[in-house]
């Protein structure tokens, strides 16, 4: 042993005693010794000590080896007791073993003191070892148990043939199961007979290690209704060998239905955006014939005015006289208006004319020159000039070898 242990010996002669520890300490064993001759000194060292271990007499006249062992079981438990005695029948041994001493040396075999000391020590080590793996393992499950209890998720934990041994209390949320309903039952007990195969195989893929990702199961609730779970699985091992599964699944019902519903709507959608692409088709058929045939007939009504109605009111103009001319003039400005609204070219080209600018402008077209121009507004030659330079400039007729009257005739 590295470190020094503690030895309680309680024995009524002291002879006795030392034999017992040069016996020890000749065997290579490092360690400290305490002596102990009756009850009240084996209590005071018992408890200020605090001993690896324990060697007690079996007889002594008033505090024996079985009252010493009682109080050694009671207050240090893991603290192990040799009885070391003159004789001992079959009997007695039984009885110092059922009580709980580790064993038991004879005074005139001392040589098994030394084994039977290590013996003690080794067995006392692996029961502390045993005790601490199982306070780990019992912590590890309490923290285990709290956080499936509180987790929103489902855990599951099955052999691998499906039958649960432990499932999480959020079961009961999802499904309507008390956890204590499904532990021991199959896992395919509820579910949907169409998916007991898909069970089947992820068990399979488990035993030979493998992990199940995004395992979709339709699971049958207590009130018998659907749900569709998503389960991610895993292999529980022990002693280095697959001997279950353990998964951790979420409802994902409303999560599948949106995302039914939202595939219907889009193919919903996607058919009447080709009902209303037919529709605009045709519409658009129909709006284009309509702005031809509005075209044209801006075009009849543009002609009508422009050859027909217009020399009519020149040649109106010239038997008339100079006070009836005002009446031609407004007759000519309203019969402009009404080409107006189908002249949609002049109207984007013109918009910065003034409507006087704009009478010339159709008078240019007509045909007429600046003399007669002036005439029919009765001003000056010079002034028409005036007006024919400004609408030059506005329509940005920057060259003046560009010929007025054929521009104006052309757009």
């Amino acid at each position: 042993m590295e470190k020094d242990l503690r030895i309680l010996i309680l024995e009524d002669v002291p002879t006795d005693a030392e034999l017992i520890e040069r016996e020890l300490r000749a065997s290579g064993l490092k360690f400290t010794a305490r002596f102990a001759h009756d009850k009240p000194t084996f209590l005071k060292e018992l408890e200020n000590f605090s001993p690896d271990l324990v060697l007690s007499d079996y007889k002594m006249p008033q505090f024996d080896g079985m009252e010493a062992l009682a109080v050694v079981k009671k207050r240090y438990p893991l603290t192990p007791l040799i009885i070391v005695t003159g004789s001992i029948n079959e009997e007695t041994a039984v009885e110092c073993m059922k009580a709980g001493a580790v064993d038991y040396v004879i005074k005139a075999h001392l040589i098994r003191m030394a084994p039977a000391v290590k013996s003690a020590l080794e067995r006392k080590h692996m029961r502390e070892e045993k005790m601490r793996a199982e306070d780990a393992l019992r912590e590890s499950e309490d923290k285990f148990r709290m956080i499936a209890e509180r987790c929103f998720d489902i855990i599951l934990i099955s052999d691998l043939s499906g039958k649960l041994t432990y499932v999480s209390p959020s079961i009961e949320r999802d499904l309507g199961y008390k956890p204590d309903e499904l532990v021991g039952a199959n896992l395919t007990e509820i579910t949907r007979e169409s998916d007991v195969q898909t069970v089947i195989e992820a068990l399979n893929d488990i035993a030979h290690e493998k992990c199940v990702e995004g395992l979709e199961l339709k699971l049958i609730g207590s009130s018998g209704a659907l749900s569709i779970v998503e389960l991610n699985a895993s292999p529980v091992y022990k002693f280095g060998r697959v001997t279950g599964a353990q998964a951790v699944g979420r409802d994902i019902t409303d999560r599948k239905r949106a995302v039914d519903e939202l595939k219907e709507a889009h193919r919903t959608l996607k058919l009447k955006n080709k009902a209303l692409e037919k529709k605009h088709i045709v519409l658009s058929g129909v709006l284009d014939h309509i702005q031809q045939e509005k075209a044209e007939t801006g075009e009849r009504v543009q002609s009508n005015v422009d050859r027909v109605l217009m020399p009519l009111l020149d040649k109106l103009e010239k038997k008339i006289g100079k006070n009836e001319k005002e009446y031609v003039l407004l007759l000519r400005s309203s019969l402009q208006e009404i080409a107006a609204p189908f002249i949609n070219k002049v109207e984007a080209r013109f918009k910065s004319l003034t409507p006087r600018e704009l009478e010339i402008v159709n008078l240019i077209r007509a045909g007429k020159t600046t003399g007669e121009i002036a005439e029919t507004f009765d001003t000056s030659a010079e002034t028409i000039r005036s007006h024919r330079k400004n609408i030059r400039k506005k329509l940005g007729i920057q060259n003046e070898s560009v010929n007025l009257i054929t521009f104006l005739q052309t757009i």
